[in-house]
């Protein structure tokens, strides 16, 4: 049953990327394939200025890797068996080699322990962490995440939408100057900018 997920799972990528020889066999190689070493890309990857952060214009979300497929729970488990986190930090590698040098995720164990390992074999990725309920409804957690080095922590858009919708645009406000008060950038994410 594995290996037909496993099957199911490359031809589902091979439809969504091109093919790239490099990127399986780093993918392969796991941890031994950390950011240390990788060379540098050739080309620079454009970059803009983020308060005190130097940002690459690409930056790595983590839907595939902690299985946001948006598709069905089925496709959800299956991206989250293949993205070990031994191919997350291959991954990451990749990325560093291509001038991508941050990285969005979601507040939750898995993300966060994904890029523990990151930098513990080398990785040098900048990061934002995108909120979870866990740390909206508990803002100690906020105090938590900021001692581990964020660039900034943003309201997840979809939870800021309902409370927007709900008139609970103070829960917003707090969570968002808890942020500030942490010494973290402060961002809010929308999937309607008119709202």
């Amino acid at each position: 049953m594995k290996k037909e997920r496993r099957r199911f799972l490359a031809a589902a990528a091979a439809l969504a990327l091109p093919c790239d020889p490099e990127a399986e066999a780093l993918a392969a190689q796991g941890p031994a394939s950390g950011a240390s070493s990788v060379p540098e890309s050739r080309d620079p990857m454009p970059s803009l200025k983020l308060g005190k952060y130097t940002v690459s214009r690409l930056i790595i979300g983590s839907n595939p890797l902690h299985g946001y497929s948006h598709f069905n729970q089925l496709f959800s488990r299956h991206m989250t068996e293949w993205a070990d986190r031994d191919r997350v930090c291959g991954i990451m590698a990749r990325c560093e080699r291509h001038g991508i040098n941050t990285w969005q995720f979601s507040h939750h164990e898995r993300a966060l322990g994904d890029f523990k390992r990151h930098r513990e074999m080398g990785g040098r990725m900048q990061w934002i962490l995108l909120s979870h309920r866990d740390i909206e409804e508990d803002h100690k957690l906020i105090k938590e995440v900021a001692k581990l080095g964020p660039m900034a922590i943003v309201h997840h858009g979809g939870s800021a939408e309902r409370k927007r919708r709900a008139g609970r645009n103070a829960q917003i406000r707090d969570f968002l100057k808890a942020v500030r008060d942490q010494g973290v950038m402060a961002g809010l994410s929308t999937h309607d900018p008119n709202s």
